[in-house]
C-alpha cells in the first residue's frame, strides 16, 4: 500500500533507503563522487517535497517517491527502491501513483542516460526525453536526461 510520509517522522528510513539506492545507482554508473550519496538526513527532513512511500510491515521502507510542485509542472525529484526491492513492481506502483494524483500538470523526472532500468520505467509510464545536459563530476561529466509527460484531463 501506498502512504504519504512524514519527512521528519520518517529521517531515518528515508536517509537509509536514499544512501542504499544511489550507491546501487553510483556502483551502476561506475562513478564514486555521485551528488546525491552527499545528502543528509536533516536535507530530506526540509526537502519541500511531499513523499510517497511502500513499507514492509510497517517497519521498513521499500521504496519512496518525491514530488515537488514547480509553476507550471511537478517534479519527480527522487524515485528510490531498495535494492533487495527491485524488480517486485513497487516502482511501478509508485510512478503510476503520482502520475494519477498529479495528472492535471505535467510530470518532469531526471535520470542518468546510463541507468537504463530507470529510463525503461519511465517510458513504460509515457514519459520522453526532452532534454539531454552533461553534469559536472569530480571524474568528469555526467550525461543526463530530463523527461516529461504531459498533462491528462480525465
Amino acid at each position: 500500500m501506498i502512504v504519504l510520509l512524514d519527512p521528519k517522522q520518517d529521517a531515518a528510513a528515508l536517509h537509509h533507503l536514499w544512501q542504499s539506492a544511489y550507491r546501487q545507482e553510483a556502483d551502476l554508473l561506475g562513478v564514486t563522487d555521485f551528488p546525491p550519496l552527499k545528502v543528509s538526513r536533516e536535507e530530506l527532513q526540509t526537502s519541500p517535497a511531499q513523499w510517497f512511500g511502500v513499507w514492509q510491515g510497517g517497519a521498513q521502507l521499500l521504496a519512496a517517491c518525491a514530488v515537488e510542485a514547480q509553476n507550471d509542472h511537478h517534479l519527480i525529484s527522487a524515485m528510490l527502491v531498495a535494492p533487495q526491492a527491485q524488480r517486485q513492481g513497487h516502482g511501478r506502483r509508485l510512478l503510476t501513483h503520482v502520475c494519477e494524483r498529479h495528472h492535471a500538470k505535467r510530470l518532469r523526472v531526471g535520470t542518468a542516460q546510463a541507468n537504463r532500468p530507470a529510463l525503461a520505467l519511465y517510458a513504460q509510464a509515457g514519459f520522453v526525453a526532452v532534454k539531454q545536459q552533461q553534469l559536472p563530476l569530480q571524474q568528469g561529466w555526467l550525461d543526463y536526461l530530463v523527461l516529461e509527460k504531459a498533462a491528462q484531463t480525465m
